[in-house]
């Protein structure tokens, strides 16, 4: 893929339990016509049995989002919170020996700050201004932007109370309190390949992130067969209709079947062939 013309980057998505543990690729180009050039010569490769099936995505970009201007001195403030979160997030991956926390301390706290912020989207696929988490950085592009960044424009502490700037602090009380929250929770348990069942909604979500695109004017596509749709509604229940075969594998379907058997245990009014009181029950034909 690096060999191919005008090539920019490379993300790859976490393991997709629902499809046999692929992975999907995105790969970014420096131009249309590179990017048409180069989904010509990876359709005709092969990596060892699997053969590559790119799509070039019609998506359109989401733009990026800037913060309502922040308190002079924020920057050490918002370099602990992301410290921690780092460590969090490290060790929730098993992430060990993270240099950056050590080597980026030397730097300029605005950029400290911004490695911590760059950091946290690429690897943990997180937004410290949005509190908002994904699987990796592709989700979280497609549902926060590919960046949310800092204004320029900064508010003396002494003025952060005034009634004009009350948008910047709400803005900072709410992005201490997603991370604080956040930190409080402690570090997920990862579940590795067949450990647990994962809810058949996160299975679903998953399956719409990488499935269906939003276009640069109103509405969405499916990346299978490229049919547009007015709202994202209409494009879910066409994937699941239309594609069902190839989003609805063997191991999910055993999901759903755990997932119903699980709702019909829970179920107080089930039906059963178990009489509830066997002292008045009577044999039919007798």
């Amino acid at each position: 893929v690096k060999k191919t013309p005008g090539y920019v980057s490379l993300s790859l998505s976490e393991p997709l339990k629902n499809q046999d543990f692929v992975r999907y690729a995105w790969v970014s180009y420096d131009s249309e016509d590179n990017c048409t050039k180069s989904k010509l010569i990876l359709e005709n490769s092969c990596i060892g049995n699997f053969k590559l099936s790119p799509i070039k995505s019609q998506s359109g970009k989401k733009p990026i989002r800037i913060t309502p201007p922040v308190s002079e001195g924020r920057e050490t403030i918002d370099i602990q919170l992301t410290k921690k979160l780092i460590m969090l997030l490290d060790e929730e991956k098993q992430i060990k020996g993270n240099e950056l926390l050590v080597s980026a301390s030397s730097f300029d706290p605005i950029l400290q700050l911004d490695l911590h912020l760059l950091y946290l989207r690429k690897v943990h696929g997180y937004c410290y201004y949005d509190g908002e988490e994904y699987d990796d950085e592709r989700m979280l592009a497609s549902k926060c932007g590919p960046a949310h960044v800092r204004s320029k424009l900064r508010i003396s502490p002494s003025e952060i109370h005034r009634a004009e700037n009350l948008q910047s602090k709400k803005f900072e009380e709410k992005v201490t309190e997603n991370t604080n929250q956040r930190v409080s929770k402690g570090p997920r348990k990862l579940t590795q390949p067949g450990d647990g069942v994962e809810s058949i909604e996160k299975i679903y979500e998953d399956i719409y992130a990488v499935n269906i695109m939003k276009l640069p004017e109103e509405g969405f596509f499916c990346t299978f067969c490229q049919k547009k749709f007015g709202d994202e509604v209409y494009a879910r229940k066409h994937l699941v209709r239309k594609h069902e075969d190839k989003i609805i594998t063997s191991e999910l379907k055993k999901l759903f079947d755990q997932e119903m058997f699980k709702n019909y245990t829970k179920d107080e009014n089930r039906l059963t062939n178990q009489p509830t009181n066997i002292s008045t029950f009577i044999p039919p034909g007798t």
